[in-house]
């Protein structure tokens, strides 16, 4: 027996869905990548700017204990800046993480049982990450 096969109308739905998932998780990626390049650039500002400070307070010795005070709000600036874009737990990763999980489910929960034990098929055991 054929199983109930999708209308033509039904599969290209599919499709549009499946890839605007892809979308998603492209844009995603690519966010990701942008905020990696954007703590890099922050960084090589930082060290210069550090070396720029360091320099002046070399030069002019009453200033080197103003110094620090930039460089250490600076480097928590940094460290932090560090810590969101590296971090694999953000809040913005968990909540998309959580979108897919419930596209995916309703995607599966949509198709019928295929061995006819009055029960849910069994979940997908590969990975989808």
């Amino acid at each position: 027996m054929v199983q109930d096969m999708p209308t033509p109308e039904e599969y290209a739905e599919l499709l549009l869905e499946l890839e605007e998932l892809r979308q998603e998780r492209k844009d995603r990626q690519v966010a990701e990548a942008l905020g990696k390049f954007n703590f890099f650039l922050h960084f090589t500002a930082f060290l210069t700017g550090c070396a720029y400070l360091v320099i002046l307070g070399l030069l002019v010795p009453k200033a080197m204990p103003y110094v620090w005070i930039p460089i250490a709000l600076w480097t928590a600036g940094v460290v932090y800046h560090f810590y969101w874009s590296f971090h694999p737990k953000s809040a913005a990763k968990r909540a998309l993480k959580h979108l897919d999980k419930q596209k995916r489910e309703e995607r599966e929960g949509d198709q019928p049982d295929s061995d006819d034990d009055d029960g849910g098929d069994a979940p997908d055991p590969t990975p989808r990450d």
